[in-house]
């Protein structure tokens, strides 16, 4: 019984010694200030948005729990309902179509609605359910809907921007369906929770169970 208990013992520290360590991850650098989404976007009588992330940017599958992104310039943030989705996306940092429909894969998970409104904060986050991220399926795609907007037709608070368009982009939609595309997305943090375990992970448990179930039926046949 003990050499079963020492065997069981041993495959669980392996696979959590196997299994990757979560770490929030942060996308994109500084290079400047936006006021879209969540300040100035529906101002602009915006409706939609949307934020894809290069899978490069990701070590490996992990839970996502919540996202941040950060004050560049405070100021009032226009009043608007926002709903963000996550899918996986085919479509590469850069190349984003004003046709929204057209860069959305997989369906993740979803975060549900937000009323945003008042002085921007330093780090405004948005947090639900945690949804699992595999970066081999494909780019990360943020998709942002605006509803109930009471906007304060200004433009005086932004957020940190990513200017370079190697991680990270966006694309946007208005009413009527004209919209844009291009650099200028928000550096963001993700919040991770539980790491997913790599498939090796998985494959060491099964095997290390095997091993437990083998040494419990020799010392069954040993017995009789």
């Amino acid at each position: 019984m003990n050499t079963i208990k020492l065997a069981l013992a041993s495959t669980l520290l392996s696979l959590l010694a196997a299994a990757p360590a979560a770490a929030d991850v942060t996308v994109g650098s500084n290079g400047g200030g936006n006021c879209y989404p969540f300040s100035c976007l529906p101002t602009d009588e915006g409706v939609w948005y949307q934020q894809v992330y290069s899978a490069t940017a990701f070590g490996g599958p992990i839970s996502i729990s919540a996202i941040s992104v950060f004050k560049s310039q405070g100021g009032a943030m226009d009043t608007a309902t926002y709903t963000l989705n996550f899918y996986t996306t085919g479509t590469a940092v850069n190349d984003l179509s004003t046709d929204r429909a057209t860069n959305q894969g997989a369906l993740l998970g979803s975060f549900g609605s937000f009323v945003v409104s008042g002085e921007m904060p330093d780090v405004l986050t948005f947090a639900g359910p945690a949804f699992s991220y595999d970066p081999s399926g494909g780019n990360l795609l943020l998709d942002v809907s605006i509803t109930a907007a009471s906007p304060l037709n200004a433009y005086n608070s932004f957020f940190q921007a990513d200017y370079q368009g190697v991680q990270t982009s966006r694309a946007w939609g208005y009413v009527g369906g004209d919209g844009g595309a291009g650099t200028g997305a928000l550096v963001t943090t993700f919040a991770t929770g539980a790491a997913v375990p790599e498939p090796a992970s998985w494959a060491l448990m099964i095997g290390g169970f095997g091993l437990v179930g083998a040494a419990m039926r020799r010392r069954v046949a040993v017995t009789a």
